[in-house]
């Protein structure tokens, strides 16, 4: 297997919307998801792309606005300046259980430090949550690149909100996080394997307040299974679990006639 910081932040924050958005919602095109995260992934790819606003071809006159105002400060920032790798794709084998894989917004070299920038189009920072997945970018860089954990430094850019915090890192920060990504592997495998014997979402622990960016959001039978547990109208998921068993099924059909 393997895992983004970002599906271990989806992980921790609410199982049952883990079991969402990488087990149902892959095999079933969704406009919510699509919606979502339309934002924040065109001011990633125009970032990494040098800040040509002609790519804002499909977007609302809001969403314009929003993002050429994020550009902009982006632009004036002065690390901007520095030489560096953009959306930079990294990887490492953790124990036997998987691998960890990042993509690193923007890394550049300067005075004998190795500075991993992280954009956030959030209006909320929560560095103390972020600087963990900056973290896993670190582990990422000290695995791959042989990069000295006292050579890193961690630096959250909430684009949106325009505020910015670093941190530096150390080998015992690093030892930890390998540790907690090979525990997150080992108990994603077992999720993964209730899930797939026994196709309840209810049976999925939901967590009531992570539920702002999840494309279920409103239609998922966790969350009223532990809000509303009366509330009858359960169609929306259900109709979705039926038809994610329905693709299985007839996949599996398909595999044993190829094999005939």
């Amino acid at each position: 297997m393997e895992i983004s910081p970002h599906r271990i932040r989806v992980y921790e924050s609410c199982k049952a919307g883990f079991v969402y958005q990488y087990l149902i919602l892959p095999r079933i095109k969704s406009k919510d998801t699509e919606k979502i995260t339309r934002k924040g992934s065109v001011f990633h790819e125009i970032a990494q792309s040098g800040i040509d606003r002609g790519n804002l071809y499909n977007d609302t006159p809001s969403d314009k606005r929003n993002i050429l105002s994020w550009l902009d400060r982006l632009k004036s920032r002065p690390y901007y300046e520095y030489p560096a790798e953009t959306e930079l794709r990294l990887s490492t084998r953790i124990g036997v259980a998987g691998s960890l894989l990042g993509i690193i917004d923007r890394l550049y070299h300067i005075d004998g430090k190795w500075v991993i920038v992280d954009y956030k189009t959030t209006e909320m920072p929560d560095p103390m949550k972020d600087f963990r997945q900056l973290t896993m970018y670190a582990l990422l860089l000290w695995k791959s690149r042989r990069v000295a954990p006292e050579n890193i430094t961690l630096h959250l850019d909430y684009i949106a909100a325009d505020a910015q915090f670093s941190e530096s890192v150390s080998m015992e920060t690093l030892v930890e996080a390998e540790q907690y990504v090979s525990r997150i592997l080992k108990n994603m495998h077992g999720l993964i394997s209730d899930f797939e014997r026994h196709r309840d979402i209810s049976k999925i622990d939901h967590t009531v307040g992570e539920c702002s960016f999840c494309p279920m959001k409103g239609k998922c039978l966790a969350y009223r299974s532990v809000t509303e547990p009366s509330f009858p109208d359960l169609t929306d998921t259900l109709d979705i679990i039926r038809q994610v068993a329905q693709m299985d099924n007839l996949k599996k059909l398909y595999d044993e006639r190829s094999k005939a």
